[in-house]
């Protein structure tokens, strides 16, 4: 779980990341968009491929919805991770443990557009060719360690491809495209983002 929480949090992060400009990209409200995943684990001849939609709500955390090779959906909050049934009812809802909620920490601070927070966790390598750029990060908290060995970002104005190695050398690649953003909160995705889903949505579109 805490794996996958940090490979989707980094992963909306880094959309938000122009390397071009050397800042952060104001994000908007609301940015949804498509991705595929795989992953490669050690032990296993060929990758688990995964793809669907997602969706990110500024300061509040983001939708991982699942479309093949099965249907999952689960929002990733600041305070809790909440699991969806296929009907859009609510299914579970965690609260993360320690070193979670550390992680979470790093990444929502990242999501604000805060690089500094990214310079204190990893080392940083850049390369720029025309208009495509690359990063590497390598960990330099122990926190981090336990979970990552590396992660490659790359891409033109926005990330468009990351490749995360964990600690035991299992691989997850994402693949984003069709992004579309928003000032405003769509009302259909309302209840996905209350810290209290099991309650009537009610929270603000703006």
């Amino acid at each position: 779980m805490i794996m996958n929480r940090f490979v989707f949090l980094l992963g909306l992060w880094a959309l938000t990341f122009s390397v071009a400009s050397q800042e952060h990209t104001v994000m908007d409200e609301f940015i949804q968009g498509r991705f595929q995943q795989e992953k490669h684990l050690k032990g296993f001849s060929f990758p688990i491929q995964t793809e669907g939609t997602f969706a990110y709500l500024k300061e509040k955390g983001v939708l991982w919805q699942a479309q093949k090779p099965f249907v999952r959906s689960v929002t990733y909050l600041a305070d809790q991770t909440l699991t969806w049934k296929p009907d859009g009812t609510l299914e579970s809802a965690q609260k993360p443990d320690m070193m979670e909620r550390r992680i979470s920490e790093i990444i929502m601070a990242l999501l604000s557009g805060n690089r500094s927070i990214l310079e204190k966790q990893f080392t940083i390598e850049e390369t720029k060719q025309e208009n495509q750029w690359q990063l590497i990060l390598q960990p330099s908290q122990i926190v981090v360690k336990k979970v990552l060995s590396e992660i490659h970002l790359s891409g033109r104005d926005f990330v468009q491809h990351i490749k995360v190695v964990s600690a035991s050398g299992d691989q997850t690649i994402i693949k984003f495209d069709q992004l579309t953003h928003h000032d405003n909160l769509p009302g259909d995705y309302c209840a996905y983002f209350s810290s209290s889903p099991a309650l009537p949505c009610a929270m603000s579109s703006h």
